[in-house]
């Protein structure tokens, strides 16, 4: 009886293993962009749209002209989007409404939070800075980062036009 019990253990064992395994590849997979499933749940898309309602009404300084219910239609037909948004706010990011293009019928977001996001730290600029570097190198980079979570990646110029619809301005500024 003993010897079936501990074959009973290590094919529990192996079994949890790969659970784990599974669990960190689709993990990485997903942080790197490379899985296609890019919508939230309706429960998820509902807090997130909440959340991002919040943050509207209480920076009206930055998009004093634009309505939310123009604004959550438009999420609401884009589960990609607002996908992304989920990604900007998983890291640590604070995404709000910053303008409307006239030309692309979009409206504009931009992380307003006021520091770099804690999950968006200690990246390099891009992907030949990366290989690049020697010694301590990061897990990834910005530019990388930013394709994986669909979204475009902000240069310095960027931010700085950002200031006049915000007074915003990033501790820790890359560009």
């Amino acid at each position: 009886m003993v010897p079936y019990q501990n074959k009973w253990k290590s094919s529990c064992l192996w079994y949890i293993a790969a659970l784990n395994l599974f669990s960190i590849a689709n993990h990485f997979l997903n942080f790197f962009g490379m899985m296609q499933n890019r919508e939230l749940l309706p429960d998820s898309s509902n807090t997130l749209i909440a959340l991002l309602q919040k943050r509207f009404q209480s920076n009206m300084h930055r998009h004093s002209v634009l309505a939310w219910p123009d604004i959550v239609v438009k999420l609401q037909a884009n589960s990609e989007k607002l996908w992304s948004l989920n990604q900007m706010e998983q890291t640590g990011g604070e995404p709000d409404v910053v303008g409307f293009d006239t030309q692309t019928g979009e409206f504009l977001f931009c992380d307003c939070s006021k520091e770099t996001p804690k999950g968006r730290r200690s990246l390099c600029y891009d992907d030949q800075a990366l290989n690049d570097r020697k010694e301590n190198k990061p897990a990834g980079s910005a530019k990388a980062m930013a394709a994986s979570m669909g979204v475009s990646y902000l240069l310095s110029i960027s931010i700085e036009s950002c200031s006049s619809w915000s007074r915003l301005m990033p501790k820790h500024q890359v560009g």
